[in-house]
């Protein structure tokens, strides 16, 4: 399934919050333009392809300009990372190491390439400002810069620089909630997505979205969460049987699949539990004044457990005290 990327982001002159250092209006043209201390990430850098428009570099140095003369909706000066610069990716959805295999690979990415050229100068008109094409990661992609305007007061003006600023500003101007800022916001995109995909990846057999979480109606996941319960009961159930009362026999065919040490922990636990036992009767007979207690010389000499022995066998022989 190949399935169409379209990214489309804001910079300003330093990074917002929570950003890294490199998201700034420099760090992202220079990437673009693979100066060699902003391409870490591309292994052999090659120099890019100047699609349309001037270089990235100098759409930085107008995007700061810009930036420094602009001013927020209450008339201050623009923060030093308000946004300026928007910076878009257009990704090939196939990998380079599979173009090839086919002798019109090629030929249907330059065809894609120039379709994606046409729709956004289409789409941003005179606010795209430059589009380079990349050709040295894993997918042939393009970066598309493009820049707001100023307003007559000094408001930047994203109406065909970036569909979701716009809506954005749009709802704050006519005083709508929070969440309907953030609707139009979002909604703006998706249709900006959504023509990209009407215009140019259907016509190449790319998909709009990938899967998507398989969702699962109320009812359905309370019977699966049920039947998961059932099983785990079940699986107890079993459990308790087999290790129910067994002939001897068979319980040392099962102590044999036991380690040794367990095999000894558990059978002195049965022993604590018989003298528990006994001492719960001997101190019955007191109460009835009855004397519990045999000769000297027939009392048993207490029994030590044997050291585990690495070679002893659970199954072949007898513990103390248990024939």
């Amino acid at each position: 399934m190949l399935i169409q990327s379209l990214h489309l982001n804001g910079y300003g002159r330093t990074p917002g919050r929570g950003q890294a250092a490199y998201a700034t209006i420099e760090g992202i043209v220079a990437e673009a333009r693979r100066v060699p201390a902003n391409s870490p990430h591309v292994a052999h850098p090659i120099e890019p392809n100047l699609v349309y428009g001037v270089d990235p570099i100098e759409v930085g140095e107008q995007a700061v300009a810009l930036s420094l003369q602009a001013k927020d909706r209450t008339g201050r000066k623009l923060r030093s990372n308000g946004i300026v610069l928007l910076a878009g990716v257009v990704s090939y959805p196939m990998p380079i190491s599979c173009m090839g295999e086919f002798v019109s690979d090629y030929d249907a990415y330059h065809l894609w390439r120039g379709m994606v050229v046409d729709w956004l100068k289409l789409e941003h008109g005179d606010r795209l400002k430059s589009i380079v094409e990349h050709v040295d990661e894993d997918m042939l992609h393009l970066h598309f810069f493009s820049l707001p305007i100023l307003s007559v007061d000094n408001r930047l003006d994203f109406a065909g620089a970036h569909p979701g600023r716009c809506a954005l500003n749009d709802a704050v101007d006519r005083g709508v909630c929070k969440a309907a800022q953030q609707a139009a916001y979002t909604q703006a995109m998706i249709d900006y997505q959504d023509r990209f995909h009407s215009q140019v990846s259907a016509l190449f057999g790319h998909e709009r979205l990938g899967p998507r979480r398989r969702r699962i109606e109320r009812e359905r996941h309370k019977v699966i969460r049920q039947a998961e319960k059932d099983i785990s009961r079940l699986r107890a159930e079993l459990e308790l049987e087999y290790w129910a009362t067994v002939s001897e026999n068979e319980a040392d065919q099962r102590s044999r699949h036991v380690s040794k040490r367990d095999f000894i922990a558990v059978a002195a636990e049965e022993q604590q539990k018989l003298q528990a036992e006994i001492a719960r009767l001997k101190n019955l007979l007191n109460e009835h004044g009855i004397d519990d207690r045999p000769d000297s010389a027939s009392i048993p000499q207490p029994q030590t457990w044997p050291d585990v022995d690495e070679d002893w066998d659970p199954g072949a022989s007898s513990l103390p005290g248990y024939h």
